[in-house]
């Protein structure tokens, strides 16, 4: 298998370079959850003991899907519907702490991130496993009515572990979040395993612990413009979480305009701003929200909103496709194509 065919061959957003391994070296496993595959790589464990561990993992990975599932029935679906009612209610242990780290992102990233706006996400019909691309485009009053009184987080009153919503629209969807929030749950698992080399990928997000042998993980940037292409490559530290946001992936067309999943809610419509975001951050969780949140930032707000969200290593591929880096970001990107016109930018 060439270069060209093994990238090709991944389908995740940042794809893990694996040549020249063995099967003793590494074991691999793919899970199929959260509406994508997870790719669980463990390194140098021997193969009964790396099964043991992937199974729980696994296990890992189906309870949070069925409990954090946004449009069919879970936790998730019944705490949205007491929140509506505007009853106190006790918060689900498998909820609440999401619930919390969202509050706190939501307000950090002024409201870029906002996934108490899942009623918008089902407007535009991202609420579902069938394929949209033959879907209408929602009529555009009734986008401006749900807006009109647009629900937030800080509608979601926390008084210990009960909960109380203050917004009739009220529907969190852990869509922008979940992957990397789950991922640091699986690192956690991992280190409890006594596991010291691994990587995690959950399609745009990644968890990486230890080395791969003598050498870093090694992960390619997804070109948001070039199908199968490298933007670029990067080596993952010990305990480091990557995420990427980009409109490419969950996606329609409409007289050559491109419909993505990440939208504004500010204008209920997909982000404009940026083709493509990715991060690296200590916490997977912050980090999946960030590249949301940055995706809607844009260009102008690309600094403030990665200051605000303690986010230092990050690059933006804008509308115009030119090349956003953060001084601390630019060191570690190794380009396939030379040096390409970056501009740095100080966060």
């Amino acid at each position: 298998m060439n270069r060209r065919q093994l990238l090709l061959a991944l389908p995740s957003a940042l794809l893990l370079s694996a040549c020249g391994q063995t099967p003793e070296q590494l074991f691999t496993r793919r899970v199929h959850t959260f509406g994508s595959w997870v790719d669980l790589s463990l390194y140098g464990l021997e193969p009964g003991r790396a099964e043991v561990i992937a199974a729980r993992l696994e296990r890992e990975l189906s309870f949070m899907n069925s409990a954090w599932h946004a449009w069919k029935p879970s936790l998730l679906e019944e705490v949205n519907a007491k929140l509506r009612t505007g009853q106190v209610f006790a918060a689900p242990d498998a909820i609440l702490p999401l619930i919390r780290q969202c509050k706190s992102l939501y307000e950090a990233s002024e409201g870029l991130f906002n996934p108490a706006l899942g009623l918008l996400f089902r407007l535009w019909g991202f609420h579902g496993d069938k394929s949209w691309e033959s879907r209408p485009l929602p009529e555009a009053a009734k986008i401006r009515e749900l807006l009109t009184d647009p629900p937030g987080m800080d509608d979601v009153e926390i008084d210990g572990n009960r909960l109380r919503g203050h917004n009739a629209r009220l529907s969190l969807d852990f869509g922008g979040f979940a992957k990397g929030y789950g991922l640091d749950r699986l690192a956690e698992i991992l280190r409890q395993e006594g596991v010291t080399h691994a990587l995690v990928s959950a399609t745009s997000n990644l968890v990486a612990l230890g080395t791969h042998g003598s050498r870093p993980w090694r992960i390619a940037i997804r070109h948001p413009r070039r199908e199968g292409g490298v933007l670029a490559w990067l080596e993952l530290a010990d305990g480091e979480c990557c995420s990427t946001s980009g409109d490419y992936e969950r996606y329609f067309e409409r007289d050559g305009r491109r419909y993505h999943h990440i939208l504004d809610p500010r204008t209920g419509y997909p982000a404009t701003g940026a083709q493509a975001v990715t991060l690296l951050h200590r916490d997977g969780a912050v980090a999946d929200a960030a590249s949301t949140a940055l995706m809607v930032a844009g260009p102008r707000d690309f600094a403030r909103i990665a200051r605000r969200l303690g986010v230092s290593e990050a690059l933006m591929v804008d509308a115009d496709g030119r090349l956003l880096v953060s001084e601390g970001m630019r060191p570690r990107l190794h380009f396939p194509d030379g040096r390409p016109d970056v501009l740095s930018v100080a966060i």
